[in-house]
């Protein structure tokens, strides 16, 4: 008789983890903070062609041949753009044989591939939609909270559009897990994300509040307040603003 794998409840499979508890992901793409794919954890060494388009397909799923080619070579016809696409399609499969899926005038990632901006929409959805109150599942995903921007250095416009969009989400999803870390008793973890937050964009009022709002929470009412002077003085020298109402509105005083 066959052994079937059991996941428990607490194991069960998380999108933004990984891999799943019953198996590691055949391959791994990681955009975030610069280009990084792995075959069963391998690195794979690719030409920045086979980079691009994996990257592609990663961010705007599956697509049709005149639409990758169009993207990725916009300055060429698209005769000699669909013939670029044909040789970088086959040298990724020469090294990598399950990582492109291909039906007619469709190109798609393999099925087993865990790409690291997915993950990272599917857990900051699950924070902004309040749907996420395991601190161990926020825990699982921490490294994508912590990481940097998609593909820098990278200029094409279907990567710059998709960056903006990530990094607002994860500014967002750094402030949610805040609350959730506080509500858990996890101070020290709220602490670090929260000054990430700052760190990405230091004119964030709410990237502040989720920082006063730690301090707080720990008693430490004089580095609340610091924080507080902080963020007033650079509003005010950076945009010539005072705090919002919001940000006056938390207890520090």
């Amino acid at each position: 008789m066959t052994a079937l794998s059991i996941i428990t409840p607490d194991q069960e499979p998380r999108p933004w983890a990984t891999s799943r508890p019953d198996r590691p992901a055949a391959l791994s793409l990681c955009l975030l903070g610069g280009y990084t794919c792995r075959d069963r954890g391998r690195e794979v060494d690719l030409p920045l062609g086979a980079q691009q388009l994996m990257a592609f397909l990663a961010l705007h799923g599956p697509s049709t041949r005149s639409a990758v080619a169009g993207s990725l070579w916009p300055e060429v016809t698209e005769v000699r753009a669909l013939a670029n696409l044909r040789t970088r399609v086959w040298r990724i499969r020469k090294c990598l044989p399950r990582a492109l899926r291909t039906h007619g005038q469709i190109v798609a990632l393999g099925a087993e591939t865990w790409v690291d901006s997915q993950a990272l929409d599917a857990l900051a959805a699950s924070l902004l939609h309040h749907t996420l109150t395991d601190t161990a599942a926020l825990l699982d995903g921490l490294g994508l909270l912590r990481a940097g921007d998609l593909l820098p250095g990278w200029d094409d416009e279907w990567v710059t559009l998709e960056r903006e969009r990530l990094r607002q989400l994860r500014l967002q999803a750094l402030e949610s897990s805040v609350q959730v870390l506080l509500r858990a008793q996890e101070p020290d973890v709220a602490l670090d994300l929260a000054l990430q937050a700052v760190k990405a964009e230091p004119l964030r009022e709410s990237a502040y509040a989720a920082l006063i709002r730690v301090h707080l929470a720990e008693g430490n009412v004089a580095e609340a307040r610091r924080q507080f002077g902080v963020c007033s003085a650079l509003l005010q020298r950076e945009l010539g603003v005072a705090p919002s109402d919001r940000l006056t509105a938390l207890d520090v005083w």
